[in-house]
């Protein structure tokens, strides 16, 4: 009977099912879409890694001590010769490869970058040992021949026998293509650029070095017999591994990235989600409510509390599944719609077909029916406590007061929140019990402030509601009673849109302020004219030409070479195969042009005394590690071992990195001959215009280089923040398109609740335009509230933030005008959420409303 009962009360009332169900299947649809993504983009990985090593059954590459800082990736070609020479190698191939080759199209452009990588490197003659296969055309052979992908070649509009500009280490030179190749089973986005050995041995400046040593095992030997004699005659540097082992180690180091991205989507689903929650409790709350006669006369008939409490838990099972269901099929679209708008940011994502695996669908149905559950329990709970006596009685209307229960969790539960948030952010942890903490602070933030709203909505009201008593008389008076009648109600229906704007008003604040400190450092410590870089997160290095050419342009007046790399928290150089290493990177400067470029806001020390075994430290750095001017600091160098620096300088800034040293110095212990960066500044005397000329010409021979003038940074910059919050608010957009189900849904249920009130209202002269009206503003009131609420929380949650990231971001900047248009559209908002339930009050008939019970 209840199973059959559950089920009527369901169908009974298509529209609250739909509505409840669908802000469930756009939370599933998230979660699974993450999935999906990732899934997508490991399978495509894997297929490609594995292709490309098919015929491998030795790979011979650089060892990595930690995930973050490789050693020397390059080692001597004799190592070819030792490997060759291993009993049961059959054939041996050696060949290098960069990932900083530009290949130019017609127009001067650089073809991909911007997230891909753009690999160059050798040419393999042996076929089985080749990752790359000719799909037209020939290999090369000779200094003028050269072969590219066919994505390339097709986004270039290139083919067999043109001419094209690439630019490896040094200037871009031009070559004939001679062919068209794939990677593997293709890489989508990536470039390729690929020369014979002893051509690209002179482009990418290594002489008598290789980068990798693949070898195919005679038959009948075993691999891991064969790595093992491999592994006994390799450089310390390097580390042999299996074909599979080598596809394995290469699609995982590319799952860690795709993993922390599936995890950045996975959080705004979980905002769906909890969205979601506030969506289904408020929803089930007032059918609960309205049912109570219904329940009485169940519990007069002989039903339990128990049976109450399970029908209400399996209409929420009911909605549950069917949402599991919709979503996981919903969760394909989605994954192919955030394909869709990566790509239009020109982030190219390599991605087969969309497949569920077991464990997607499994979250889908976990995810979906736990939100739903968890959701519907507390209605559940309150129904089955509902005695036959009170149900019967002819009114069982709310009391509008607030408990002082609901005081104490609303006032208690935020400051919870905030001191959980505080700890996690100033505590002394480590990341993972931080992140814990701070989650869970944040949650307690958004419960603690749904029953806030309920303590706030009558006087937040008798504010926001003035303009609509004045506009529209009675019909903005009664949208304000309307409000505050049944605060629970209200505070569940704009806590829904609490969350979404205060994570709106966080990330607005967040970046701002971002954008101010960068902009702060650029006009006050950054002194440079011009900069050249190469855009990826790897610190790649360029030629230094580039720099010896601005040098001798008489229109450039200081000129300086900063080189970047990474030494080890040890006191001795570690094993290949060593865990648990952590790195730091540092930066190599030329001490006497510092402060003509820029200013690391010395506190104590003295730069000119930055020559030798010495080090420049940041502020926090220093602290962490408990060293200041005069100590030694112990720094692990792979080509020179084990050394400690003496400290001759504390620094404050945090732009660029937490320790200088030399750039003599940094030659010592570096094999590195290459630059990270070049700052220039003008020549004196010399006009802007002509010196941004000369610049401009300099550097369009290097394509691979990012060179801009101080204002194309600071201008890139600001393209890169607005392109990550745009992201962010797409993200957040789902949040709030199911905040605003959940306000539709509150409204239609309302006023089937309010039917015979309506009834009278229209007879006793309230006009169609006039019920639509209080529709209208109830909606409105319900979305300002809940949006102011979001503010303030953003506001508290961006400021406790921004404070602790001092260091990094010193400047706390809230655009007020961005959140006065936050309340704008909350407004909007409103309107659109009340069109169709306005639209069935005004519509309603006045004769059958008076009837309903």
């Amino acid at each position: 009977m209840i199973w059959k009962q559950a089920f009527r009360n369901l169908i009974a009332s298509p529209l609250r099912t739909f509505l409840t169900s669908l802000s469930v299947v756009l939370g599933v649809a998230f979660v699974v879409g993450a999935f999906v993504l990732g899934d997508m983009i490991n399978s495509a990985f894997s297929e490609i890694f594995d292709t490309a090593n098919r015929g491998v059954d030795v790979r011979v590459q650089g060892a990595e001590v930690e995930q973050d800082g490789n050693l020397e990736e390059r080692f001597d070609r004799s190592t070819l010769e030792a490997v060759a020479a291993v009993p049961g190698v059959e054939s041996v191939a050696g060949g290098l490869f960069t990932d900083q080759v530009a290949i130019i199209d017609k127009d001067g452009e650089p073809i991909g970058g911007g997230g891909p990588p753009q690999f160059g490197g050798s040419w393999v003659e042996n076929e089985d040992l080749n990752a790359f296969s000719v799909v037209e055309g020939k290999a090369p052979s000779g200094p003028d021949e050269i072969v590219i992908d066919v994505g390339s070649a097709d986004e270039g509009n290139l083919d067999v026998g043109d001419r094209v500009r690439v630019a490896a280490d040094g200037p871009a030179e031009t070559f004939t293509v001679v062919g068209l190749i794939e990677f593997g089973s293709g890489l989508k986005g990536a470039t390729f650029a690929v020369w014979d050995l002893p051509r690209a041995t002179e482009l990418l400046g290594a002489e008598g070095e290789l980068r990798f040593v693949t070898a195919k095992a005679e038959a009948g030997v075993s691999l891991a017999v064969l790595r093992d004699r491999v592994a006994d005659v390799i450089p310390p540097n390097a580390v042999a591994l299996t074909g599979e082992q080598a596809a394995e180690q290469q699609a995982a180091d590319v799952q860690e990235g795709i993993g922390i991205f599936r995890n950045f989507l996975l959080g705004f689903a979980a905002i769906a989600l909890l969205v979601s929650t506030f969506v289904i409790f408020n929803v089930f709350s007032i059918t609960v409510a309205q049912r109570t006669r219904q329940l009485g006369l169940l519990r007069s008939v002989g039903s339990s509390a128990g049976q109450i409490r399970s029908m209400v838990v399996l209409e929420a099972l009911f909605i549950g599944v069917l949402a599991s269901i919709l979503g996981l099929f919903a969760g394909l679209g989605i994954a192919q719609g955030l394909v869709a708008l990566f790509k239009a940011i020109d982030i190219a994502l390599p991605t087969n077909s969309p497949e569920l695996l077991p464990r997607t669908v499994m979250w889908a149905f976990t995810v979906g029916l736990i939100v739903t559950l968890v959701a519907a329990l507390v209605p559940a709970i309150r129904a089955s406590r509902i005695s036959p006596i009170e149900a019967m009685r002819e009114s069982s209307a709310e009391d509008s007061r607030v408990g002082l229960k609901a005081k104490i969790f609303g006032i208690g539960l935020p400051l919870a929140g905030v001191g959980l948030l505080a700890w996690g952010l100033w505590g002394s942890l480590d990341l993972q019990p931080r992140i814990v903490l701070m989650a869970i602070g944040a949650l307690f933030i958004f419960i603690g402030a749904a029953v806030l709203i309920m303590l706030i909505a009558r006087p937040l009201v008798a504010v926001i509601g003035a303009p609509a008593r004045r506009i529209s008389g009675v019909s903005g008076k009664l949208a304000s009673e309307n409000v505050v009648r049944k605060p629970s109600r209200t505070a569940a229906s704009a806590a829904a849109l609490t969350i979404g704007v205060a994570l709106v008003a966080f990330f607005a604040i967040f970046t701002t302020s971002l954008r101010a400190s960068l902009f702060d450092t650029l006009d006050n410590q950054f002194r440079a004219d011009y900069i050249a870089f190469i855009n990826d997160d790897s610190n790649s290095a360029f030629s230094a030409e580039l720099a010896d050419r601005l040098e001798a342009a008489p229109e450039i007046g200081v000129v300086t070479r900063w080189r970047a790399g990474d030494f080890l928290n040890a006191t001795e150089l570690p094993a290949p195969d060593a865990e648990g290493i952590s790195s730091d990177e540092l930066i190599a400067v030329e001490p006497d042009k510092l402060l003509k470029i820029y200013d690391p806001e010395l506190l104590r020390g003295n730069i000119a005394e930055l020559t030798g075994d010495t080090v420049m430290v940041q502020r926090s750095a220093a602290e962490d590690r408990g060293i200041d001017v005069g100590d030694e600091l112990p720094m692990v160098f792979e080509k020179t071992g084990a050394k400690r620096f003496r400290v001759v300088g504390i620094y404050d800034d945090t732009t660029w990195s937490d320790y200088f040293i030399s750039l003599e110095t940094y030659g010592q212990n570096f094999a590195q001959v290459d630059d990270n960066y070049v700052l220039a500044r003008a020549a004196e005397g010399v006009a802007l215009d002509a010196a941004n000329e000369e610049f401009a010409t300099i550097a369009q021979d290097f394509p691979q280089v990012n060179a801009q003038t101080n204002q194309e940074f600071r201008d890139e910059q600001e393209s890169q923040l607005n392109q990550l919050l745009g992201i962010v608010y797409a993200m957040l957009g789902l949040a709030i398109i199911i905040a605003v189900l959940g306000i539709i849904a509150t409204l239609f249920l309302a006023i089937f609740e309010r039917t015979r009130e309506i009834g009278l209202l229209r007879a006793v002269g309230l006009s169609r335009k006039q019920t639509g009206a209080m529709v209208r503003w109830e909606s409105i009131m319900t979305a300002l509230i809940g949006s102011l609420v979001g503010i303030v929380i953003g506001v508290v949650l961006a400021v406790l933030i921004v404070k602790r990231l001092g260091d990094d971001i010193p400047v706390l900047d809230i655009p007020i005008p961005t959140l006065l248009i936050v309340l704008v559209i909350a407004a909007l908002v409103g309107v659109v959420a009340s069109i169709l339930p306005a639209r069935r009050a005004a519509r309603m008939n006045i004769l059958k409303a008076i009837q309903t019970e």
